[in-house]
């Protein structure tokens, strides 16, 4: 049997609060703060699979995905992160060329 589960939690900030939604089971809760949804989250899903013998969660009938547009949010902000990696470690900056004193100039 499985001894641990991967759950993909996404926090969606509205209107000053934060909503958190688990990809896996669609629950959702709603906070102030991070921590908030971290708590609330936890309380939430302990309660859920506490609920399913251990050979309904092994055979993995706890899966009740959130809607696609979750899951896609989840892939985009996955990427983003994947973008802002590779540019941390490729820097940029622009550098002109005077044509005329043979001189290279950084900006």
């Amino acid at each position: 049997m499985k001894k641990t589960i991967i759950l993909r939690i996404i926090t969606i900030p509205r209107n000053g609060r934060f909503i958190g939604v688990c990809l896996e089971t669609y629950h959702v809760v709603q906070s102030d703060s991070i921590e908030g949804i971290k708590k609330k989250m936890e309380d939430q899903l302990i309660l859920y699979f506490e609920s399913f013998q251990p050979e309904e969660i092994e055979s993995g009938l706890y899966k009740r995905p959130a809607p696609l547009s979750y899951r896609l949010l989840w892939k985009a902000t996955s990427l983003i992160r994947k973008i802002d990696m590779f540019r941390s470690i490729f820097q940029k900056f622009p550098a002109k060329y005077d044509i005329e004193n043979h001189r290279l100039k950084f900006a």
